[in-house]
């Protein structure tokens, strides 16, 4: 591979920029690796050319917790550009995104996906790749016996 398959982005710390800066160095792409795709600890569900898999590092939430769900939907080929997704494609990230709701009995959730230069989308991880996040549902204070959302932020740029 003639690229770098991750931008090691400094704002991450811990063990998330440690994969990252080990991907860099060693020039393989983290979600290439046969234990990545396979991990059946963390494999939800696979269709086609795509698989789902909870995500090692989730966005946190505003309040400093981790959402109900980060799924990570992934190509299984190492296509990086958002123009490699054809319309094919777009079907089967779709059907799987339904087998992950059902599964997991998702009731709602946001679909997110960061594309193409870094400097713009904020993405770190050169593979293409769609977020799935269902926020937590808490008690709402404000209003007795009724809920609220959590909003999680996830960064673009």
């Amino acid at each position: 591979m003639t690229e770098q398959p991750v931008v090691a982005n400094l704002q991450y710390a811990g063990d998330y920029r440690d994969r990252l800066e080990k991907a860099q160095k060693s020039g393989q792409c983290i979600f290439c690796t046969p234990e990545f795709q396979t991990d059946t600890s963390k494999l939800i569900a696979s269709y086609r050319a795509w698989f789902a898999r909870k995500n090692d590092f989730p966005t946190k939430d505003a309040d400093g917790e981790y959402p109900e769900h980060h799924i990570l939907i992934v190509s299984k080929r190492h296509e990086r550009w958002f123009d490699e997704i054809l319309e094919p494609d777009w079907f089967d990230i779709m059907a799987l995104c339904r087998i992950v709701r059902n599964t997991l009995d998702i009731s709602g959730g946001g679909l997110a996906i960061r594309f193409d230069e870094p400097l713009w989308s904020g993405q770190t991880i050169l593979h293409l790749h769609f977020h799935l996040i269902v926020p937590r549902i808490v008690p709402d204070p404000q209003n007795p016996g009724k809920s609220k959302s959590v909003p999680v932020y996830f960064p673009i740029g």
